[in-house]
């Protein structure tokens, strides 16, 4: 009989300790193919992890003023149970968003992708949550072009030079 009661305290510790055995605070990185978004693509790489019990949810949002666009809600995912310790954590969630000032009907000003990643939380503490943000400049009109040169003759089989100057939103020019 007390070795009932033994593992009967043994089993209620053991409950005891496991119900409080939140995961830890995710970790999410963010990389863009580009500083800005235009109307070409750019693409944003979210990478997130959380190796003690995993990933929960993952959620993506663009804002823009009052205007919030959701990208990506992955739901409710698999986590590692807080009383199976030993058993290995589930893959956490890698996504790859496309950012297109057209798609998304963003205007020209600022733009904030938020990402938002949960962990596993337990009957008594709290999920924890991580929240990562990236601004962008939204372009949508090209830049300015201004020509400094004044003669321009072009002979057949002959050269010439233009001297131009460009705007600040120019990516590249040559």
């Amino acid at each position: 009989m007390p070795g009932i009661a033994l593992l009967g305290v043994a089993a209620l510790g053991y409950g005891g300790w496991a119900a409080v055995q939140a995961g830890g605070t995710p970790e999410i990185a963010l990389t863009a193919s580009r500083p800005a978004i235009g109307l070409t693509e750019t693409t944003v790489d979210i990478s997130s992890s959380e190796p003690k019990r995993g990933i929960q949810s993952l959620k993506a949002t663009i804002t823009q003023g009052e205007r919030t666009v959701e990208l990506f809600d992955t739901g409710t995912l698999p986590v590692r149970s807080a009383y199976r310790f030993w058993a290995p954590v589930p893959e956490p969630p890698q996504k790859k968003v496309t950012l297109s000032a057209k798609e998304l009907g963003l205007k020209e000003g600022q733009a904030v992708l938020r990402v938002v990643a949960t962990g596993a939380g337990t009957w008594l503490e709290s999920k924890p949550t991580a929240e990562a943000e990236q601004t962008f400049v939204v372009r949508t009109k090209p830049p300015k072009l201004s020509v400094l040169s004044s003669n321009h003759f072009v002979t057949q089989g002959g050269s010439e030079v233009v001297v131009y100057s460009v705007g600040e939103t120019a990516v590249r020019h040559g």
